[in-house]
């Protein structure tokens, strides 16, 4: 109680008692009985002892007067000692006090039981020091209570106690305290306040139990130090709770001010069913022990973020495990900056509005970020850095629920992380911008699973890092995670697990890295999702994923010459490609294979397909290929169509030998010599039509049939011509006879043949013309249609080979060849996919 208000209880001009019989009459007659603090005495033992003994004040002479006057006079004491017999009790137990009890500034050397007393005008026990248990068990306060910078032992009690006004505890120190079932109908006060000029925090240094308290509220324990354990369990406040830092806003303070005082939780503290109806302040808290919420319910916004100071920001922290199994948070749940050095675990948690894991940013950047000022905003010279929250050890998302946004930009996670069967109704950021301002991209050092997660709008995930072990190498100096352990194996074959992820909009990956292998399994992205500038360094898989459409931001390529490409053919033709990898100038997103089997998308960027189509490799799979064909025709790139045709197909030709000798080595004959078949039979439409796509060397093979036979119709003898020379008709003389009408011819002459022409050597044209009238009988070409190869052997030494031998061979190539040609132009070769299949 300050001065003002004791003042107002002492009459004018009061003097202290000069007697011990005078303390008593005025004790009897209900006067007040007040020494003055500040008042000089010399610091001799005898001196301090008389003054002592003046202001002593027996036990019974309290007891005698409550008992016997039903304390129907007010009691008011200040710097008085209280005193009784060793192992007696001052009992004040049920009893009514009328008028209002002021015992201030005093020492109460005797156990106080003020248990299922009621009072009915305020209660002050302002600055005293209690040396014995105190119990205010069951009692009744009508009116304020107040024990302002009091000091209370171990087995201190107000178990059940019932204030219908306020509670002033500023400054209060306890040992162990217990406030179990306690009501209270207006402010709860646990705030530091001024002694001696020294700022004094609420100070509990044994467990504290306020569990089953109810608190009208507000209840602000702002500063306050718990020592040891202490239990909020089914606390019920129904307005505001302030555990934070003092004062609440000081960004004109430094962390090192003596009148700036931080919250702190030494051992555990449980809050485990509590209800808050309003906002709960934590911000800038330490809990050095467990914290544990589970099934805690906040009315309001729950603020766990950072508090400002003028040189830094001090950080929400939970140094051992930190426990929101259950919670609600029925407005925002703010957590920018909170560093979690144990587990935290939020499964099941029910955020109805947005919850908040971002980076600490300070007014200044903040003001400049909103007038965007980039310029203002690059010269900001404060130094508060950026600092987004930490998770040390595992952090546990599991099944949790968020009803608006939930942004972690510029998290940092050391361990785990696990966000699978997660509900974020808005948008999910796990981005490197917050509010406009720069920060460091979010940070999964070692594992991440966001399966069965279920994101309402959008989702960015721009320049996160995923399995980062860059960042794992350069840990915080404060954390308590080995990171040196960080490469272990355990650790490498950790996957990033988007299986069954639902995003309703956009996913941005831009620029993100993943540094392990990564799943998509089954996800189901219905907008774009965005991979620009991505790096997936292992295996990644999209088997059975459904996307909107992808994009890669590939650019387009030069186009080839004619030579280029005729070059390029050959290579594909005699296996001189690099294993159906295409090099272009486009980006490579993936370092490994890829997985897409079952995966369905569409394309938006007609480029992006031969991003693709490198990631494929030496997929055995079909249906990748047939959808990536698909995709691409529908949006009229039949270039690179066919260039996924083609990678098919020699990946299926590579496979086709390793099977035949495994079935030869197994005794399935049957099964061998197939295979065998269809190895030459696939090897020859390969080398020859190149599987009817793009055939440049169909024509080449033609060009040099053509060529060798003008090189081999050229020789001498090689030709004769088709039609011998007509030979003259013989001359008939025709006589009749008369007698039996018999008509009877007669040759007069008979001219002798012309003889057979020998063999022609014919010029270049007409060679010319002869090679490609028997490559392509259907097409008569003058200066050749009237030749043909002779019987004449080409070689002496070979009779069985001669030119007609040759020019059958010649005409059959031609009749295979042809054909293929125009089945091969026609299309007819090769199937495409049509769009829409």
């Amino acid at each position: 109680m300050d001065n003002i208000s004791l003042s107002r209880l002492l009459p004018r001009n009061y003097s202290p008692p000069q007697s011990v019989y005078e303390i008593q009459s005025r004790l009897k007659a209900g006067e007040p009985v007040c020494f003055n603090p500040n008042r000089v005495v010399q610091k001799i033992d005898h001196a301090i002892k008389a003054d002592r003994d003046s202001r002593t004040i027996q036990s019974k002479w309290l007891k005698e007067l409550c008992k016997n006057n039903k304390i129907c006079v007010p009691i008011v004491l200040r710097h008085v000692i209280i005193k009784a017999d060793p192992e007696e009790e001052l009992d004040l137990s049920s009893i009514t006090f009328k008028h209002p009890v002021a015992i201030v500034d005093s020492e109460i050397d005797v156990p106080l039981n003020f248990s299922r007393s009621t009072f009915q005008r305020f209660i002050a026990l302002d600055g005293s020091t209690f040396s014995g248990p105190v119990n205010f068990g069951s009692a009744h306060a009508m009116d304020k209570f107040a024990i302002v910078g009091s000091i209370f032992p171990d087995e201190t009690s107000f178990e059940d106690l019932i204030v219908d006004k306020d509670f002033e505890a500023d400054g209060a120190q306890f040992g162990s305290v217990s406030f179990k079932r306690a009501t209270f109908g207006r402010c709860i006060l646990f705030n530091p306040v001024k002694i001696e000029n020294k700022l004094q925090p609420a100070k509990f240094s044994g467990p504290v139990d306020f569990s089953d308290c109810s608190m009208d509220g507000p209840a602000e324990f702002q500063g306050a130090c718990f020592e040891k354990a202490a239990d909020f369990t089914r606390l019920h406040v129904k307005k505001v709770v302030k555990f934070n830092c003092f004062p609440e806003r000081g960004p004109e303070c430094y962390k090192g001010d003596p009148d700036f005082k931080r919250t702190r939780f030494g051992e555990k503290v449980a809050f485990i069913a509590a209800r808050i109806d309003d906002t709960a302040k934590f911000m800038g808290v330490e809990f050095a022990g467990d914290v544990d919420f589970e099934r805690s319910i906040i009315g309001g916004n729950a603020l766990f973020h950072e508090r400002e100071c003028r040189d830094d920001f001090v950080f929400t922290e939970f140094k051992k495990r930190a426990r929101f199994l259950m919670a609600q948070f029925q407005q925002n749940a703010e957590f920018d900056g909170a560093k979690f050095k144990g587990e935290a675990v939020f499964e099941r948690c029910r955020v109805n509005n947005n919850a908040y894991f971002r980076a600490s940013i300070c007014e200044e950047q903040l003001r400049m970020a909103r007038s965007g000022n980039k310029n203002g905003l690059a010269a900001v010279t404060c130094p508060h850095k950026p600092s987004g929250a930490h998770f040390e050890n595992q952090a546990v998302f599991t099944n949790a629920y968020i009803g608006g946004d939930a942004e972690f930009t510029a998290a940092r996670f050391s361990d785990r992380a696990r966000f699978e069967g997660m509900h974020i109704a808005g948008v999910a950021y796990f981005d490197a911008v917050t509010s406009g301002v720069p920060t460091d991209p979010v940070t999964f050092e070692k594992s991440v699973t966001f399966s069965g997660a279920d994101i309402g709008i959008r989702a960015d995930f721009t320049k996160a890092r995923f399995v980062d072990r860059t960042a794992a190498r350069q840990p915080d100096p404060d954390s308590q995670v080995d990171a040196g352990n960080t490469d272990n194996q355990a650790d490498r074959e950790s996957p990033i697990n988007f299986t069954l992820i639902k995003i309703a909009g956009e996913s941005d990956f831009e620029g993100a890295y993943f540094g392990a292998r990564t799943d998509f399994n089954l996800a189901e992205i219905r907008g774009t999702a965005v991979f620009t500038d991505v790096a997936f360094t292992e295996m990644t898989s999209f088997r059975d994923a459904r996307f909107g459409s992808l994009e890669f931001g590939a650019t387009a390529v030069p186009k080839e010459s004619w030579s280029k490409q005729l070059l390029n053919s050959l290579k594909s033709a005699f296996g001189s490609s690099n294993n159906g990898a295409i090099a272009t100038q486009h980006i490579r997103p993936f370092a490994k294979q890829v997985d897409l089997d079952g995966c369905s998308y569409s394309l938006t960027n007609p480029h992006d397909g031969k991003v693709l189509l490198d990631a494929l490799g030496s997929t055995e799979a079909r249906q990748p290929y047939y959808f990536l064909e698909r995709s691409l025709r529908s949006t009229g790139n039949d270039d690179t169509a066919d260039e996924v045709y083609l990678q098919l197909r020699k990946n299926q030709r590579r496979r086709i030998w390793p099977e035949t000798k495994q079935h030869f080595k197994a005794l399935r004959l049957w099964q061998g010599f197939f295979g065998l078949l269809r190895r030459i039979l696939d090897t020859t439409w390969w080398l020859i039509a190149n599987y009817g796509v793009r055939p440049l060397q169909l024509l080449l093979f033609s060009l040099l049939m053509i060529f060798v036979g003008v090189l081999v119709f050229s020789r001498p003898g090689a030709v004769v011509l088709k039609d011998k020379p007509r030979e003259s008709m013989p001359e008939l003389t025709v006589s009749r006879s008369t007698a039996d009408n018999f008509l009877v011819k007669e040759v007069v002459s008979t001219p002798t043949p012309s003889p057979a022409p020998s063999p022609t050597p014919l010029g270049i044209s007409q060679a010319i013309g002869v090679s490609f009238s028997q490559f392509v009988p259907i097409v008569e070409v003058p200066s050749g249609s009237k030749w043909k190869p002779s019987d004449i052997a080409i070689w002496p030494s070979l009779p069985c080979i001669s030119y007609s031998a040759y020019g059958t061979i010649h005409r059959l190539a031609g009749a295979f060849l042809v054909p293929l040609g125009i089945a091969s132009l026609t299309g007819f070769l090769h199937r495409r996919e049509k769009p829409g299949r």
